[in-house]
């Protein structure tokens, strides 16, 4: 369970947001690390002011990318993973930002009650 890690924060009035996310590695001389994270905000808009939208009616979905980021591995990288990843040396070349840049953007964004779906999100 995700938690902000303080019990003063207080909670959020608003309602929770589903989030897709995804995160790509490259390989370093100490195993995986983070390169790239994605995240995805989708909406779906009902008719009406209802909450609850009637299975009759087709809703608006869309989505939106909230976070899309390059992240430089503390680590020599050894692969790139590239098949894989999409990440490329060249990519990664002038980006200055490191997993704990990302970590704070997250928890600016993400909030308790939120939804969070993804592949394999216990390895991200």
């Amino acid at each position: 369970t995700f938690r902000h890690g303080s019990d003063e924060l207080p909670s959020s009035s608003r309602k929770p947001k589903i989030y897709a996310m995804d995160c790509e590695m490259v390989k370093t001389i100490a195993g995986p690390e983070l390169a790239r994270v994605s995240l995805i905000e989708y909406s779906r808009s009902c008719c009406g002011d209802d909450d609850e939208c009637d299975e009759r009616v087709e809703a608006n979905e869309k989505s939106v990318v909230v976070l899309d980021e390059l992240v430089k591995p503390r680590r020599p990288v050894l692969d790139y993973l590239s098949e894989f990843s999409g990440v490329t040396p060249s990519m990664l070349e002038n980006v200055a930002t490191r997993i704990e840049d990302i970590q704070i953007k997250l928890l600016s964004l993400i909030e308790e009650n939120d939804i969070i779906v993804g592949h394999s999100l216990e390895n991200d």
